[in-house]
């Protein structure tokens, strides 16, 4: 009976084990999905770094909203430059890059996951599921 009870015990443990340690992706039926997001603030200022993977295919944007006219942003992901940002005259600015598809013009999107750090100009945050 003990040894029952012992058996049933250590199937329900590795069955949580299993799902905690399950990684931050999603299966929607059509292929690996990782949706992540920052969102972050300096005074008035407000910025979103969003984070999306996808059928093989990797995109990020970045937005900046209630900016000076003209103020640069530098966008980074892990301490490595993506790109920069110019806030346009009513202070918002934004640029959209992907990866990994069938379209020749594109970017360079690096592989990001949940934890890593980011920052648009001064504001910094961390990737977290959305």
């Amino acid at each position: 009976m003990l040894k029952a009870a012992l058996a049933a015990l250590a199937v329900v443990l590795g069955a949580f084990f299993i799902t905690a340690a399950r990684p931050a992706v999603a299966d929607s039926g059509a292929g690996t999905r990782v949706r992540l997001e920052s969102r972050m603030r300096s005074g008035i200022t407000e910025s979103k770094l969003s984070y999306e993977y996808r059928n093989n295919v990797r995109k990020f944007q970045a937005e900046v909203s209630r900016a000076q006219p003209g103020q640069k942003f530098d966008v980074r992901h892990n301490g490595v430059l993506l790109g920069s940002l110019t806030a346009n005259e009513l202070g918002v600015a934004s640029v959209e890059v992907k990866a990994g598809g069938d379209d020749p013009n594109q970017g360079d999107v690096p592989f990001m996951l949940a934890g890593d750090a980011v920052s648009i100009g001064g504001m910094t945050g961390t990737l977290v599921r959305r």
